[in-house]
């Protein structure tokens, strides 16, 4: 059986404020750990999180099943991706006013209550949306980007940290990381910063730009609220904060300023509502990657279960049937991610990884 850990390290500190935070970690070994150990870095989307059993076994059984030591961290903002919690007590109906006659200010001023609300939607047959009060600040937010993938670097320089303190050997060339839907975008933004540091990424439906940064694609959700469902929708601050960088999140562009080191394996749904299938073909054409686009005739009930956006694929599955194939180099040496500078419109970055963890400078141009 894996050994299981769990820690809590010094973060990065917040870009947006400054401000010194901490970040949980958690991680899984092999019960023998040697020069043919690897590691891989799980990366949840929206909905999952370092607690979810899915994650939680993946942790435990593919450490001893592919001899790895699998790493997952709470990344920045990750509580505002969970599922709905707590409404804000404004409704949002869409077309009041034309199904009723009604201004939805007169009507909402009858209102005494969510029962009310949704009674209302019922008779007239109208689309009833809540919002969920999320609670973001700039001291932690869902930032879709460089705060949540500096989180990811670092949980695993951190964990690298460790076997080395310990004079644990492991196989330098044998760094995977695994993602999906979000996840996968961030195991990107992760690939990109830290050049060198993956030899493989396992992409279940990434996007090629977060979708959730458009207004006109919320994240919509449903609540249960004294026996009533509740559909309600998430409004990120991010998508509205001059201090997010639009540049470095289109992975597109990032990907136009930067070396691909890292061997890609792709799946797309013929059917993903979030990204072309195209456009995901061309961009992994552009950075070498192995595109596989998941269509009808591939949905098996086993491995994939549809062709649509995260494939109901089985994470288990999807993870065995690549590595089963997947032939990695051996070296016990340990070589830091090279130093990155990176200049977008808004700022200049530099990825620094001497001190053995990862130190961004941002400095606006």
């Amino acid at each position: 059986m894996a050994n299981e850990y769990d820690i809590t390290i010094p973060a990065h500190p917040n870009l947006y404020t400054g401000d010194e935070r901490q970040l949980k970690i958690y991680f899984g070994a092999p019960e023998q750990i040697n020069a043919d150990t690897g590691m891989v870095l799980f990366i949840a989307g929206y909905g999952g999180h370092s607690g979810s059993k899915v994650y939680t076994k993946m942790r435990s059984v593919l450490a001893d099943t592919f001899n790895l030591v699998t790493v997952q961290c709470d990344y920045f903002g990750h509580e505002f991706m969970q599922k709905p919690k707590q409404i804000d007590a404004t409704p949002f109906c869409l077309n009041v006013q034309k199904k009723t006659g009604i201004p939805a200010s007169a009507i909402n001023s009858q209102l005494n209550g969510v029962e009310d609300m949704v009674r209302l939607a019922e008779k007239y047959d109208i689309p009833l949306l809540f919002k969920e009060a999320l609670g973001e600040s700039k001291g932690n937010f869902n930032d879709m980007s460089l705060m949540q993938s500096i989180d990811n670097i670092t949980a695993v320089l951190a964990v690298i940290a460790i076997l080395q303190d310990n004079d644990y050997p492991f196989n330098t060339r044998k760094m995977v990381t695994f993602g999906h839907s979000h996840g996968a975008y961030l195991a990107y933004l992760c690939n990109a910063f830290a050049p060198g540091l993956f030899k493989l990424m396992i992409d279940n439906s990434s996007y090629l730009y977060p979708i959730f940064m458009n207004p006109l694609e919320r994240r919509i959700g449903e609540l249960t609220l004294d026996g009533l469902i509740l559909r309600v929708y998430f409004d990120y601050m991010a998508t509205t904060m001059n201090e997010v960088d639009r540049n470095i999140m289109d992975l597109e562009w990032l990907y136009g300023q930067i070396e691909n080191r890292c061997q890609c394996m792709v799946y797309h749904g013929s059917k993903d509502h979030m990204t072309d299938t195209g456009r995901k073909r061309e961009f992994s054409r552009s950075i070498g990657a192995r595109f596989e686009e998941v269509a009808e005739d591939r949905v098996d009930g086993q491995l994939f279960g549809s062709a649509e956006h995260g494939l109901h694929a089985d994470f288990f599955k999807l993870f065995e049937h690549v590595m089963e194939r997947f032939h990695f180099d051996r070296s016990t040496v340990w070589t830091p991610p090279d130093t990155l500078i990176l200049e977008s419109e808004m700022a200049a970055y530099t990825f620094d990884y001497s001190s053995g963890l990862v130190k961004v400078n941002k400095r606006l141009v």
